[in-house]
């Protein structure tokens, strides 16, 4: 039968892959490789809606501060904000002068003066505990408005335990919430004791440090869009890992590039076609190309979207054999494994595999007459990983289907794609670098936080023959994508421990596992 054997190549040392730029491959030659401006409007339109941004363009009546030993927020940070959504400088000034024109008020009655008085006492009131109804309609933009204000200052808590609260909900809505905050704290804490100055402001100076760009830092991923993001996470859309690197992706983009970012999104026809368009970006494709491919694919519908975006069949259900992406080559399983954890985190690139041909048939002869190969970009790819690991010395050059050979380890390879994926992986054979138990631990962790992982299985201990990717793990059953047949088959927990995989390409054993790491993401 079709078997890769991996044995002959000692050492897992690779060549540089083929990159793209662009969906087009490369062919076999390729080296591996005074009101807010019009345009504020239309970004903060897209991002929390138009109703939030005309209440924010409405003018605010003027609320004359009142003193006050302890403030409650930075005026320095809450400046910036202003300034992010376009109610800076100038439009407070603008408030302050129309209030102050507004002349005497007529004599009251005695009820009239009391009513004013008791009025102006909430307003006092109301300025201790916030910024005003400006401050307000922030709160609302970031989701954190009324209902969330009141949840977080329920009861009698301190001034310092509210104010706390009104930090941590900062700090989560500009992504540096959770764990991290607790960091924060202790080094304020310190660094407010030598400064002498309160916890408050040193919290906000150092929040004015870390972000740089206010608007982009708190309006630009709302609520809104993670909950839409969220209601994606299903096979053949988003994993769970691949939804939480969507965020950071929107946040390193230059203004000008966001922009256009959010004119994209909103001519999205659905919202598997806003998850896709927001995959592509985190897979690290330029602005340009993900513009032209929002245009390509919108419209086409859910079921194009599934079977044009993917290489694999995640879907596939338990007693069924779904069919994917499938080696060109008697060798060339480690490519092919590649392709798909790479296309799987692509939908650009997968879409190019697809423009290109099928990419779940493959024939006896592809190197040997190429022109039969029924996916030349496909095939070419993975002809050229090989290649490039036999010049090198670090395998073998690629062979029929019908006369299978040694190939490669690809690890670097797939570690060169760390931009794509977000993710690096390391070999570890069992019984040499990891026992069994500890392999299917990291099978179990990763598959359950939306990590595909490559593993290599053969016919005996040390028998590293054959690359296939582990998609899923669901209740004690693992899903794997065998890419000698471009099959995607269920076994048991219990079929790994006892060596009873029978996989399509006729191996029953786990014998090595890549482990991977997350990749640090500028």
């Amino acid at each position: 039968m079709g078997k890769d054997i991996l044995n002959s190549v000692t050492r897992p040392n690779a060549v540089k892959p083929v990159t793209t730029t662009s969906p087009v491959l490369p062919v076999s030659d390729a080296q591996p490789e005074s009101v807010p401006s019009a345009r504020s409007v239309i970004r903060l339109q897209g991002v929390i809606g138009n109703q939030a941004v005309q209440r924010m363009l409405t003018p605010k009546p003027a609320i004359t501060p009142q003193a006050s030993t302890t403030p409650v927020i930075n005026r320095g940070f809450f400046d910036d904000v202003l300034n992010a959504v376009g109610l800076g400088e100038e439009e407070e000034e603008t408030e302050e002068t129309e209030a102050e024109s507004e002349g005497p008020v007529d004599e009251a009655t005695t009820d009239e003066a009391e009513e004013t008085e008791e009025t102006s006492e909430e307003l006092e009131e109301e300025e201790v505990t916030s910024s005003g109804s400006v401050f307000d309609d922030i709160l609302d933009a970031i989701g954190m408005g009324e209902s969330e204000e009141e949840g977080g200052s329920e009861g009698t808590g301190t001034e310092e335990e509210e104010s706390t609260s009104i930090i941590d909900d900062i700090l989560e809505a500009v992504g540096l919430g959770g764990s991290d905050s607790d960091d924060i704290y202790e080094e304020a804490e310190a660094e407010s004791e030598e400064e002498g100055q309160s916890l408050w402001d040193t919290i906000s100076d150092f929040i004015d440090e870390v972000v740089t760009d206010v608007e982009g830092a708190i309006f630009r991923w709302t609520r809104a869009d993670r909950a839409r993001i969220s209601a994606q996470i299903q096979p053949n859309v988003l994993t769970t890992f691949q939804a939480g690197r969507i965020e950071g992706a929107v946040n390193r983009m230059e203004d000008d590039a966001y922009d256009r970012f959010r004119i994209i999104l909103g001519n999205a026809n659905s919202d598997m076609e806003f998850a896709f368009i927001c995959k592509a970006l985190s897979a690290g494709h330029t602005i340009d190309e993900v513009e032209e491919f929002a245009d390509t694919i919108n419209g086409l519908g859910e079921r194009w979207m599934i079977q044009n975006l993917n290489v694999v069949d995640e879907a596939t259900e338990e007693g069924e054999t779904g069919t994917g992406i499938q080696q060109q080559f008697g060798n060339s399983c480690g490519p092919t494994s590649l392709q798909l954890i790479r296309a799987q985190a692509d939908p650009i690139y997968a879409l190019a595999l697809h423009s290109a041909g099928p990419v779940d048939t493959a024939v006896d002869d592809a190197k040997s007459n190429p022109e039969n190969s029924p996916n030349s970009v496909m095939s070419d790819e993975q002809n050229a990983i090989l290649q490039g690991h036999a010049d090198k010395g670090t395998g073998n050059a690629a062979t029929d289907r019908s006369n299978p050979t040694g190939g490669a380890w690809v690890e670097e390879d797939m570690n060169a794609l760390a931009g794509t994926t977000g993710l690096t992986f390391t070999t570890k054979i069992i019984g040499t670098a990891i026992t069994l138990n500890e392999a299917i631990d990291v099978l179990k962790t990763n598959l359950t936080q939306g990590i595909h992982v490559p593993i290599v299985v053969g016919g005996s201990v040390g028998d590293t023959a054959h690359y296939v990717v582990a998609l899923n793990w669901a209740q004690n059953r693992i899903q794997i994508h065998d890419v000698w047949a471009g099959s995607t088959v269920w076994r048991t927990e219990e079929d790994l421990r006892n060596s009873t995989l029978n996989l399509p390409s006729n191996h029953t054993m786990l014998t090595a596992v890549d482990e991977p790491t997350r990749a640090e993401e500028d």
